[in-house]
Formats: C-alpha cells, sequence, structure tokens
C-alpha cells in the first residue's frame, strides 16, 4: 500500500507541479511568487492528503478530502485550456486546499464509477485530438 501511494504522490502530486513549471511562464515576479508558494502547498497537501489515507484508510462509504487521483483529472482537464499563472495558481490553492479538507467524498459506485471512468477517457480523447491536430493543439 505505501508503494502505491508514493506512485500516487509522484504522479498525481509531483507531476503536475513539473508539467506546470515546463509550461508556464509567469508574468510578473508576484505571480512567480504566488505560483512557487501554490505549487509547494499543492506538493505538500498530496503527500499530507496520502499519508491521512495510508493511516486511516479503512474502507468506509466515502472519502475524506478529495482523493489524489480525482485531483489528476482535474489537472488532466486543465492542460487542455492552457491556463494562465493565475488560473493555476487558483487551480493548486483549490485542489490543495480540498484535498486536505474534512469534506466526505462518496466512493463513486454505479452509474457514478461509469462518469469517473467515462470522465478519463474522454481526457485521453481529447488529449490525444490535441496533440494531432493543429487546431486543437
Amino acid at each position: 500500500m505505501e508503494l502505491d501511494s508514493l506512485a500516487d504522490a509522484v504522479t498525481f502530486g509531483l507531476v503536475p507541479v513539473v508539467a506546470l513549471c515546463l509550461l508556464l511562464t509567469p508574468e510578473s515576479p508576484g505571480l512567480r511568487v504566488a505560483w512557487i508558494g501554490a505549487a509547494f502547498f499543492y506538493v505538500v497537501s498530496a503527500l499530507t492528503r496520502l499519508g491521512f489515507y495510508d493511516l486511516h484508510h479503512a474502507e468506509s462509504a466515502s472519502f475524506v478530502g478529495l482523493p489524489t487521483t480525482v485531483a489528476g483529472l482535474v489537472w488532466s482537464s486543465v492542460f487542455l485550456t492552457a491556463p494562465s499563472t493565475a488560473v493555476t495558481v487558483a487551480v493548486l490553492v483549490g485542489t490543495g486546499i480540498a484535498m486536505v479538507s474534512s469534506i466526505p467524498i462518496p466512493r463513486p459506485r454505479g452509474l457514478g464509477l461509469v462518469g469517473f471512468g467515462g470522465w478519463a477517457v474522454l481526457l485521453l480523447i481529447l488529449h490525444g485530438l490535441a496533440g494531432r491536430h493543429p487546431a486543437l493543439g
């Protein structure tokens, strides 16, 4: 289970921040500082969320806070839009807060699980199209 959490920490915690670092050019020094702070907060939030899950992973009807895998889907969705630095900072902080919040989030079952899987498949298709078609990429 710890290896799974380590893989999630890298995949859904660190990789989005590294990708953003490669894609973004902050428009001002103030936005650069805000981006670095938000990126650090996001990574720490992902690590905290995964550590909490490892300690309290008993099967229940809901997750506590936003799962890192859902945060990964959020980032895959955001990457389709070529976000500005300010939007990126807002999404980093928002998803970071959601991951460490105590809000119960129901585990997907039935149609919810189909919707969750459909979201992932749709993102694969859209990213594939964006990589191949000049008007979409």
